[in-house]
């Protein structure tokens, strides 16, 4: 059974690789995160392939720009069903609010946070809460 508190990250540069990643874990993991590396060279099709196993997939891209084009990108990466997405906090507090306005609550998007003693802001977006990483 999966530890749900688990997340994989899927940081390597191929499909194959992928593959044989996940192929190792199985279901023993929450989710596999496909970040900015495998999401850029694959696109779309590696998060349809873990979504056809019935994988959890965080999909980590951290969106960041102009409010609009952050929220309709948002709206397009949600037809391919990820459980997990993120913006970045640089974006900004207008950003982070137009993008969870326009992907209307399906799936979860949180924003990253690189400023912990800002955190409490981040609540009013409309977001799924915030997560920051280890080292700051």
């Amino acid at each position: 059974m999966a530890d749900e508190r688990l997340i994989a990250a899927l940081d390597v540069p191929t499909r194959a690789a992928a593959e044989r990643l996940v192929t190792r874990l199985g279901s023993s993991v929450g989710y596999y995160k496909v970040g900015m590396e495998l999401f850029y060279a694959l696109g779309g099709e590696i998060v349809t392939w873990l979504k056809e196993r019935d994988k959890k997939v965080f999909l980590d891209l951290k969106l960041h720009d102009i409010p609009n084009t952050a929220a309709q990108g948002l709206c397009s990466l949600l037809r391919l069903r990820p459980d997990l997405l993120n913006v970045h906090t640089a974006g900004g507090l207008r950003m982070m609010r137009t993008a969870g306005q326009g992907f209307g609550g399906a799936g979860r998007t949180m924003p990253e946070a690189h400023r912990r003693d800002r955190t409490h802001e981040y609540g009013r977006c409309g977001l799924d809460g915030t997560w920051t990483c280890g080292h700051d």
